[in-house]
């Protein structure tokens, strides 16, 4: 996310953010979340999903999976809209 550079023809160094961290960070919490869910759908498996803590742990892993493809998705979105520039304000107009 963060990287150090040498500057051209002197002795001092500079620090540089990569412009995707921000991307990459979110990626790497749904990551997270993912693991999560999966780690939360295997406990439900060996509870058995009638039982009231195995419902628990099934419903806990749907909503993380689901969480995590929504940041995904919202997340891919703004990086490719974010990415474009602007519209004119004389295009932006509603009508």
């Amino acid at each position: 996310m963060i990287r150090r550079e040498r500057i051209a023809q002197r002795r001092g160094e500079r620090y540089v953010v990569d412009p995707d961290a921000w991307f990459q960070a979110v990626l790497a919490s749904a990551q997270r979340n993912h693991q999560l869910a999966d780690t939360a759908r295997r406990g439900s498996d060996l509870l058995g999903r009638t039982t009231p803590a195995g419902a628990r742990l099934h419903a806990l892993s749907r909503f993380h999976q689901q969480l995590t493809n929504d940041i995904i998705e919202r997340t891919r979105h703004w990086r490719h809209a974010l990415a474009d520039p602007p519209p004119s304000k004389a295009s932006s107009t509603l009508v």
